[in-house]
């Protein structure tokens, strides 16, 4: 029993330009986003960050603690398709 990684994609319209600190991820499911990477570029994965539709962001936790992050940030490719 460990930590797991997983890449997830930003893509709830709700969460677009809240900071990292704002969305709580830590303090709600246990989970760290450890890496933001935006077209290409990666940024640190700073409490200040804000993200934006599209960034793709490692998030470490358990299984369980991903989920809830991918769920909270939208992880639909489909959605950010979809004007």
């Amino acid at each position: 029993i460990g930590d797991w990684s997983s890449d997830v994609c930003s893509s709830d319209l709700e969460i677009n330009g809240k900071t990292l600190a704002q969305l709580r991820i830590r303090s709600l499911f246990g989970a760290n986003i450890t890496h933001v990477y935006r077209s290409g570029v990666e940024l640190v994965a700073a409490p200040h960050l804000q993200l934006q539709m599209g960034d793709k962001v490692t998030v470490v936790g358990s299984e369980l603690a991903i989920s809830h992050t991918e769920k909270r940030l939208g992880n639909s490719i489909k959605r950010l398709n979809i004007p």
